[in-house]
């Protein structure tokens, strides 16, 4: 007779579900990233800020640990009723290799470090707009004037 597999197998597909969901969202990050970058290049700054507040929309690791600290508990306590010291180390291991994916991906340092990124190709922007016109004559900043319009006759 096989021994029952179903706790294993019921964890590594819930587990699975989870890390889709994961696979999921970081690609969709990745898509909002290009589109905001793409917005910044064309100068697209109400296009910039609206893919901007999507992004800030989506999922983070605390989401997606609080739901494999679900999965984990409630998998650990069938595996402690049935007294199966075996499952309770594979699922610690399941949850652990899981817990890595989801800091690797959406840390909070890593979210903010793209962010930041993103932020940067609008500082630069408004800056370069800000200097438009202005050329370093003896070290000191001198406007440009425009060009004088001919008098209308």
């Amino acid at each position: 007779e096989l021994p029952d597999d179903s706790l294993r197998l019921q964890i590594e597909s819930q587990l699975e579900l989870l890390r889709a969901e994961l696979i999921d969202s970081v690609a969709r990050r990745a898509l909002l990233i290009a589109r905001t970058k793409g917005a910044a290049k064309t100068s697209d700054w109400p296009r910039f800020n609206e893919t901007l507040v999507e992004l800030e929309r989506q999922p983070k690791a605390n989401y997606f640990q609080t739901l494999l600290d679900a999965v984990k508990a409630a998998m650990l306590k069938k595996a402690q009723a049935k007294k199966d010291k075996g499952l309770e180390k594979k699922i610690d291991k399941l949850c652990g290799d899981s817990a890595q994916l989801i800091a690797r991906h959406l840390s909070d340092e890593k979210i903010k470090e793209q962010r930041d990124e993103l932020l940067e190709l609008k500082k630069a922007d408004d800056e370069a707009n800000a200097n438009e016109g202005r050329q370093e004559v003896g070290g000191a900043k001198k406007v440009t004037p425009a060009p004088a319009k001919p008098p209308a006759q």
